[in-house]
């Protein structure tokens, strides 16, 4: 179910960016097999290692903080070296191993790639202090706040992520410039209303 919504949804963000429309069950299908791959993965990578320690809870190893540790930054190098991986598998209409090369090869390289990565990250952490907050400290507004600003901060970031990426990768398709949408329609009605 998750793999199928993903890839609906970053179809539909790339299909309304470069026509202007989109069809959520078209892309689902169209997208859902890499997206499954992407979900169960890390899925099975993690299962045997919570299996280990769940069952295990009473007799840790005495290194259990420094194993967690080291699972910790292998977590982040691996968000790191495969983030840009879903916008490519949508923007290039390519298969995941082709998706996975592309966003390894912007990740070595650095520069824009790192810098946007770090700037989101630093973006997210930031709102997440006071989100949450709000969340937890008004009960029932904060949790309709924090589901409906969430929803509409996460579109426009996966948006931005989205324009991004094809900005930095030659194959992906043209969506238009950051100060002119043509041929990206995404602005449709947000041009000049005099």
């Amino acid at each position: 179910m998750k793999a199928a919504l993903a890839a609906g949804y970053f179809g539909s963000i790339k299909s309304q960016l470069t026509t202007g429309e989109y069809d959520f069950v078209a892309s689902a299908r169209s997208y859902f097999a890499p997206f499954f791959v992407l979900t169960i993965v890390p899925f099975v990578v993690v299962l045997p290692f919570a299996l280990r320690i769940g069952l295990n809870a009473t007799t840790l190893p005495t290194d259990f903080v420094a194993i967690i540790g080291v699972f910790i930054v292998l977590f982040f190098i691996s968000v790191y070296l495969l983030y840009a991986t879903p916008y490519l598998v949508v923007l290039r209409d390519t298969s995941l191993l082709e998706a996975i090369r592309g966003s390894v090869s912007f990740a070595v390289r650095g520069g824009p790639y790192l810098s946007y990565f770090l700037g989101y990250g630093g973006f997210v952490l930031f709102i997440s202090v006071f989100a949450s907050a709000f969340v937890v400290t008004v009960p029932v507004i904060g949790l309709v706040g924090g589901i409906i600003g969430g929803g509409v901060l996460g579109l426009a970031m996966n948006i931005t992520t989205m324009r991004f990426v094809a900005d930095i990768d030659p194959e992906s398709p043209d969506i238009g410039s950051w100060d002119n949408p043509e041929p990206g329609v995404a602005q449709i009605g947000l041009g000049d209303r005099s």
